[in-house]
């Protein structure tokens, strides 16, 4: 049978340009629309910039995925078969030992007709030769929670939808499929062609049932967002956010302490009981002889599927590997005689013997086991558990970056934001880079840091008034109240116990400034917050670069060589009170640095008395150093000297001198 038959038509080829066209246009009209219709619909204006930026990483891989709208679920009817204009998926390695051809569900399944969903279950749920075990196990317990709780986690993102919200099977195998990505929701278009074997073998995940499509589709529809089926991995926390938007956390297994082992499991048990998140498991680099014995494989992703304390306190989670085979032998694995009990497996509903007949893989494991084996736990939880929200989607423009390309020693330029937070409770902050290859995925490692509100500000804020100007930037990058750890996932979640009201800084960071970076900051919480940008209030800005060397490298101001450092002339071209910043950056992580201000009319500073000295950014510093400081210009014309050293005279680095003005202008000249 051949795979198209009306490839041969010419109208065919007529109607797939013209449905192209027809989409294209669409996108255009419904651009503004779909960026302020997000599912979830978020409680955010979208300004200009932020449509702005969900426009610029609406191009994935190649393929522009627009925010998602009510009417991408919508289809209408075709009188051909649709083939995805974005052509075939790049297949993996394995994929391509097997490939025979591309075939339809009624050509693969000739016994029954093709459903779309005949029960929704994660133990219906196969991996094939695709390397994406952390997907699977990820829909699986997606699965396993809409089946438990009755929400729809997994039929509510394939679309088209009949009445009653169910997907729907569509004859000409055209699907949408709303998946998470880059901050917002996107639809994703798909035909239904899946690669298969000569043996009509299908070469991509799929139900145990042959008849139904849905394990299919979703796959085939993440794929396609990241590029296809040669897929290099991910992580679960990644896939089930996809999926689902839920907030995701990663639970290193192998680091928790006696207090955090209770902890962590109370709060899966509840959370899980309560339909409040959902969890995969991952093992670490077990030996083949710990493989062959315990029935585990080296970093493999599990799905979590329940979560059990008995009457005697044991603690027990069941698990399923993706390939539906090949399960645990350890403590509780079917084989195990000693630690099940006839009321231990009544307490679980457990059939041993029939698990002993069919190896599913399907398995009960102890914690401390998976404490012992298993190194990393995902578990993505349910934004609707917190009535606030607070989203900003912005870009860090690299205008202007340290010299060293950390920001280890200041975060002047860093994007930065002021929170306020109108009670007491826990928040939960969750930084999403956007990422539109790949390829790319992994080279950025980002997070972000929060400081009390009062870090460097003009005057105290409280809950009641804030101002735009009252709000200064961070400089330094120390002592934070919360400090994230740099990685290099899509998300990162920071967990904030708020005691005081009032405000908070949050600070974006790079561990080093490679690349411009569009990205999304949510907070989460049950207590009012609002998220807002700090402003950058100074309107003057100049600069210079300069170097020390064995000449022009003086010491600090004990030394008689003093006077031999680096000078500038810092004249003002109105009078009046201003807000001033003097910044000092070198090339030099290991130098430590200060800028001074004088009285000296614009001359140089020979001696540094105390009685010329306007400001001085105070203690020597590694690589970096600030000086706020107001000043009330009396004429216009007036003239400041300024005076940047290291501590020890002869030391060589190159360095950016600015200074920056609120409202009057400046001009910056050597001495």
């Amino acid at each position: 049978m051949k795979l198209l038959q009306y490839e041969k038509d010419n109208k065919f080829f007529a109607k797939q340009a013209h449905d192209a066209i027809e989409r294209a246009t669409q996108l255009k009209k419904y651009t503004s629309v779909k960026l302020a219709k997000e599912s979830p619909p978020e409680p955010n204006t979208l300004t200009q910039r932020e449509i702005q930026v969900l426009k610029s990483t609406s191009v994935i891989n190649g393929i522009t995925y627009m925010p998602w709208d009510d009417s991408d679920g919508i289809i209408p009817p075709s009188d051909y078969l649709y083939c995805d204009p974005h052509n075939l998926l790049p297949l993996s390695q394995e994929q391509k030992m097997y490939f025979s051809c591309w075939k339809r569900p009624s050509q693969i399944n000739t016994d029954s007709p093709p459903v779309m969903i005949n029960i929704i279950s994660a133990y219906s749920i196969t991996q094939s030769v695709v390397t994406d075990c952390s997907f699977v196990a990820s829909l699986s317990v997606a699965a396993a929670f809409e089946r438990r709780h009755n929400k729809k986690l997994i039929t509510s993102c394939i679309h088209p939808q009949d009445s009653s919200g169910n997907p729907s099977y569509q004859p000409q195998g055209h699907y949408v499929v709303k998946l998470y990505m880059n901050g917002v929701a996107r639809g994703v278009h798909i035909d239904d062609l899946f690669p298969v074997s000569a043996d009509n073998r299908l070469l991509c995940s799929h139900s145990t049932n042959k008849s139904e499509m849905w394990v299919s589709l979703i796959e085939k529809a993440y794929m396609k967002l990241n590029g296809g089926y040669d897929f290099p991995g991910s992580n679960s926390g990644i896939d089930l956010h996809a999926l689902t938007g839920w907030v995701p956390e990663e639970i290193t297994l192998d680091k928790l302490q006696p207090p955090q082992i209770d902890l962590t499991w109370r709060r899966l048990e509840d959370g899980m009981s309560h339909g409040r998140c959902v969890a995969t498991i991952s093992t670490g680099n077990h030996s083949p002889i710990t493989q062959s014995h315990m029935g585990l494989h080296a970093c493999h992703a599990y799905a979590v599927l329940d979560v059990r304390t008995l009457q005697d306190g044991t603690r027990l989670l069941q698990l399923k590997n993706p390939w539906t085979r090949n399960r645990w032998k350890g403590k509780y694995s079917p084989d195990d005689k000693i630690n099940w009990t006839v009321d231990k497996l009544r307490q679980v509903n457990y059939d041993v013997l029939g698990a002993l007949q069919n190896d599913n893989g399907v398995f009960w494991v102890d914690y401390e086991s998976v404490l012992q084996y298993f190194v990393v736990m995902h578990v993505n939880w349910d934004p609707n558990l917190f009535h606030y929200k607070t989203i900003v989607h912005d870009k860090w423009e690299h205008i202007y970056r340290p010299m060293t390309g950390y920001d280890r020693y200041h975060m002047n330029h860093n994007p930065q934001y002021y929170l306020t937070v109108n009670g007491t409770g826990q928040l939960w902050i969750m930084l999403t880079k956007h990422v539109t290859s790949i390829q790319s995925r992994n080279n950025c490692f980002m997070t972000c840091h929060v400081y009390h509100g009062t870090s460097g500000c003009y005057y105290p804020l409280n809950q009641h008034v804030v101002n735009d100007a009252a709000v200064s930037r961070i400089f330094y990058n120390e002592q934070p109240l919360l400090k994230g750890k740099y990685c290099n996932d899509p998300h990162q979640r920071l967990v904030m116990d708020v005691k005081v009201p009032g405000v908070y800084k949050i600070v974006i960071s790079q561990y080093e400034q490679i690349r411009e970076m569009c990205y999304t900051l949510k907070v989460y919480g049950n207590v009012p917050c609002k998220l807002n940008q700090i402003p950058y209030h100074y309107v003057h800005h100049v600069a210079v670069k300069g170097a020390w060397n064995q000449f022009t490298s003086g010491g600090n101001s004990q030394l008689p060589t003093y006077r031999s450092n680096p000078q500038y002339k810092l004249t003002f071209l109105a009078m009046g009170c201003t807000k001033l910043r003097f910044t000092l950056d070198t090339s030099s992580c290991d130098l430590h640095t200060n800028v001074s201000v004088f009285k000296n009319n614009g001359n140089r500073v020979q001696l540094a008395t105390v009685d010329k000295v306007v400001g001085t950014s105070g203690n020597y510093r590694n690589c970096a150093c600030c000086l706020d400081l107001d000043y009330m210009v009396n004429v216009e014309g007036e003239a400041l000297t300024l005076v940047v050293s290291s501590f020890h005279p002869r030391q060589e680095a190159s360095f950016s001198l600015g200074v920056e003005s609120t409202n009057i202008g400046i001009k910056l000249e050597p001495l």
